[in-house]
């Protein structure tokens, strides 16, 4: 990878990608209100089963905007939230949530393409899945990345780009 590339250095730290971050509020805020303006309608009709769909697109509708609100806070805080590529160990940090895993520990990393995480099997212990918001890399580069600097780390073997699993 070329010397610009954020995720070529050593130690890697990648911040919450802001620009992302916001174009997915703005999609769930839109979304929810053309939900909101469609169940409208449906309420108007005279029929039992419109107005069944139309109460599902409003508890819909409800969620996306709650999602996007959680959203705002994560962007507000975004120090709070970043992906640390070190020598020794990965660490995850979201908000007051921190995952911290040695690269000795780590079995195996993954993409899973039917969800677009990223998973990192542990010897011991529950499965990390990452999604690809840090630092304005895709899926793909953030694989290639961490498999890098678990590489570099000397533990690295089980890598598998394309796995479901």
């Amino acid at each position: 990878m070329a010397e610009s590339d954020p995720v070529a250095q050593d130690p890697v730290r990648l911040q919450l990608d802001l620009r992302a971050e916001r174009a997915i509020a703005r999609l769930r805020v839109s979304a929810a209100l053309i939900v909101a303006l469609s169940s409208g309608w449906l309420v108007a009709l005279p029929y039992l089963l419109p107005r069944l769909f139309a109460l599902a697109g409003f508890a819909f509708a409800l969620l996306w905007l709650v999602r996007a609100a959680r959203m705002r806070r994560q962007i507000r805080s975004a120090t709070d939230h970043y992906l640390e590529l070190d020598r020794d160990a990965l660490r995850l940090r979201e908000g007051e949530r921190t995952e911290r895993v040695p690269w000795s520990e780590v079995e195996s990393i993954s993409v899973d393409e039917d969800r677009l995480l990223l998973r990192v099997a542990r010897r011991q212990g529950r499965i990390l899945e990452i999604e690809p918001r840090y630092g304005g890399v895709g899926l793909y580069e953030l694989f290639e990345a961490v498999r890098r600097a678990w590489t570099r780390a000397g533990t690295g073997g089980g890598c598998a780009p394309a796995e479901d699993g």
